[in-house]
């Protein structure tokens, strides 16, 4: 299969709380991811989401994991976070497909800010082939996995720059 699956946690601030997971206050957070996820897909026409996984629910998930096809291209802004680049080199270094690089780029663009405005919390993308990017938020690692299907991993700290 050639699509892209994207993994994306809500916030867990019931638990913090002492709110268990059927609570208003995670619906809420899931309502606040969902919101992200729609900000971010509804109207890309480069990048259709084939399946919600959950994201769409009227009950409170904490992984909704998405199925996504590229369908065009996708316009990375050339102002991009460096770790943002980062990522891209590394994954041309090790030879994933230009496709996968170029959505893999496209995609912490667009979710990681939604990391910072506190609607979700980390997120992974698996790319076909095996290829694996995870990106925790600001305020918990600042920090990108990415596990290559060869078992490498590499590790880059990003750091929140400034506003």
């Amino acid at each position: 299969m050639n699509n892209i699956t994207l993994g994306v946690f809500r916030r867990m601030n019931n638990r913090t709380e002492g709110l268990l997971d059927d609570s208003s206050e995670a619906l809420e957070l899931h309502r606040q991811r969902r919101e992200a996820l729609h900000e971010v897909f509804d109207k890309e026409k480069g990048m259709e989401v084939l399946e919600w996984g959950g994201a769409d629910d009227d009950v409170a998930h904490e992984l909704v994991t998405l199925a996504l096809a590229v369908k065009g291209p996708l316009a990375v802004d050339r102002g991009m976070p460096s770790f943002i680049k980062e990522v891209g080199e590394k994954l041309a270094e090790a030879g994933v497909d230009k496709t996968w690089t170029g959505s893999g780029q496209w995609l912490i663009a667009k979710l990681w800010p939604k990391q910072k405005e506190k609607k979700i919390l980390d997120f992974h993308i698996q790319f076909p082939g095996g290829t694996r990017i995870k990106v925790d938020p600001p305020d918990s690692g600042e920090l990108v996995t990415i596990s290559f299907h060869d078992g490498r991993v590499i590790m880059i700290e990003y750091g929140a720059p400034p506003d």
